[in-house]
């Protein structure tokens, strides 16, 4: 049997959601069955690109979106040179519909599109755009995949669609008390110490400012509270400024991009999420899979919350309020209910996708 080509669209400049998910994907679906390409507008090596070849994928550089006679040029050359059983495009918003321009052009039928965000980046105009297309993406697609209902909705609105979690693999995020130990001692912080966490890009969207804001009144009640705050992004030197502002640079440690969160949630009490909008944050799993306690906007889809233990806020709650909220919902049991976080086990989301795969192969006579 003839392995399953699949392209996917498309890689960025930064790890984010998209970029972890494929990665998790690669790694554990069956290689024997699936060979994966990956197209990146990024002009030098994308993150995790590496990785991504040792897995035995192709990443294949085109221009920008920016460039868009260029970028077409690339997108149809890779598509219909490329011999792909199956098209996988993957979406935070469908303000470019490029991809199925090209596809419907070539009367090419088996595409997945595949929605991982709850709005665009940037300004309203965008949004605009993004709600004139949704249409067209929808109809050029055999296939509508989202990483949680809200991302569905923001994607196909009340049309089709099946919600596949981003996988992860469980056992690595397991409480494990040798690492948290370990990982304490190497970023000087006591054991008795309460620590908050946030693991992600220092961007916008996942709203920095705010963390360290709540945390400087949660300090106010614990004076030997601990943030971690993992990642890297354009805003760092201004929320680094902000750190020495508030007068925290003995109880905020900046660790950069790691290769170790899954240690890193096992140290952490808390993981505190403020972000503007997700799909369905998976940083956010990995800490409630090790046992912490979560504290989350409301802009945060629902499904997000396993246990329901999760500590809700609004935006436009005090931050006083929320610290306190937070102070007392402090966790004193790292045990899990297993059963309830199988449905993010990155098997189960391999087998889930490889099946998508196969029934797309196996009814080609009827689709293309």
């Amino acid at each position: 049997m003839n392995k399953i080509r699949v392209l996917h669209l498309e890689l960025s400049n930064r790890i984010g959601g998209i970029e972890k998910f494929l990665f998790n994907l690669y790694k554990e679906i069956d290689k024997n069955k699936v060979q994966f390409d990956f197209a990146t507008t990024t002009l030098n090596t994308a993150p995790l690109e590496k990785k991504l070849i040792n897995l035995g994928g192709n990443v294949y550089h085109i221009h920008a979106y920016k460039n868009i006679k260029l970028y077409y040029k690339d997108i149809e050359k890779l598509i219909c040179n490329g011999e792909y059983d199956v098209i996988h495009i993957h979406k935070n918003s469908a303000t470019n519909i490029i991809p199925f321009i090209v596809i419907k052009r070539n009367n090419i039928k088996s595409v997945i599109v595949h929605s991982h965000n709850t709005r665009p980046s940037v300004g309203n105009m965008t949004k605009f755009v993004h709600f004139i297309n949704r249409k067209y993406l929808y109809k050029n697609a055999k296939v509508h995949l989202a990483c949680s209902t809200e991302a569905g909705k923001w994607l196909y609105g009340n049309r089709k669609y099946e919600v596949i979690y981003n996988g992860i693999d469980i056992n690595d995020f397991a409480f494990n008390n040798k690492k948290r130990i370990n990982i304490r001692k190497s970023l000087g912080i006591e054991d008795s110490d309460f620590v908050v966490g946030n693991i992600g890009r220092f961007e916008k969207q996942k709203n920095h400012k705010r963390i360290l804001e709540i945390f400087n009144e949660i300090v106010k009640i614990d004076q030997n509270a601990k943030l971690i705050l993992v990642g890297d992004g354009y805003l760092k030197n201004e929320i680094i400024k902000l750190i020495e502002k508030l007068g925290l640079q003995k109880n905020v440690i900046l660790t950069g991009v790691v290769d170790n969160v899954n240690e890193i949630v096992s140290a952490i009490d808390c993981f505190l999420m403020p972000s503007l909008y997700e799909g369905l944050p998976i940083a956010a799993i990995e800490a409630q899979i090790s046992g912490a306690s979560i504290a989350l906007s409301d802009t945060i889809s629902p499904e997000t919350d396993i246990f329901n233990k999760a500590v809700w806020f609004s935006l436009n709650d005090k931050d006083k309020d929320i610290a306190r909220k937070i102070v007392k919902n402090k966790i004193k049991d790292r045990a899990i209910d297993r059963s309830k976080v199988l449905k993010f086990d990155v098997k189960y989301t391999a087998n889930k996708i490889l099946n998508i795969y196969s029934n797309l192969i196996e009814n080609r006579s009827n689709i293309i």
